[in-house]
């Protein structure tokens, strides 16, 4: 297998699809390399794209009003879903984006969804790279909470050696 961009070409090893559903289940991954993405749902294929559909018109409707999302209206209409993600540096998301002058060491990000406990999101990048701007930690941490979510990013720089709260809401 190759892919072509107008910089270079790709030719990855191996890429591995594999998506199993039920009644009741629907797991899709996707590896390649270092790089695994795994969606796994409490719901049939269908079922999970009805709810799907029912957010993407409830925040349309929603953004024709205003500008803000009310994540109460949309918690209710939330799959149960587990989203995983790892990125290393030995796949072919990694060498595009290394292409596009954007380097880093490791990728975590760990979603969660339901109607019951909402959005919970972990997140972690390490050795962030563009150009000559260098970060060594992002962490990412979102929950729900009474006003709808919560979100905390903090950035680490080494050669400070201070954490700083970058945004917190």
């Amino acid at each position: 297998m190759e892919i072509a961009t107008p910089a270079r070409t790709f030719r990855p090893t191996l890429i591995t699809l594999h998506a199993n559903t039920d009644v009741d289940t629907t797991r899709v991954s996707l590896h390649n390399g270092d790089l695994g993405v795994v969606l796994t749902g409490n719901a049939d294929p269908q079922s999970m794209i009805s709810q799907f559909t029912a957010i993407s018109n409830e925040i349309n409707t929603q953004l024709s009003r205003d500008t803000i999302i009310r994540i109460t209206t949309i918690q209710p209409l939330l799959p149960d879903m587990s989203l995983d993600l790892d990125i290393g540096t030995d796949n072919l998301l990694y060498s595009y984006l290394q292409q596009q002058g954007i380097t880093f060491s490791d990728v975590i990000l760990d979603v969660t969804t339901s109607p019951g406990d909402g959005i919970i999101a972990d997140g972690s990048v390490y050795r962030l790279q563009k150009d000559t701007l260098r970060i060594d930690t992002v962490l990412l941490a979102i929950r729900p909470d009474s006003a709808g979510l919560a979100l905390n990013i903090e950035v680490e720089k080494t050669a400070t050696g201070t954490r700083h709260l970058l945004l917190q809401r």
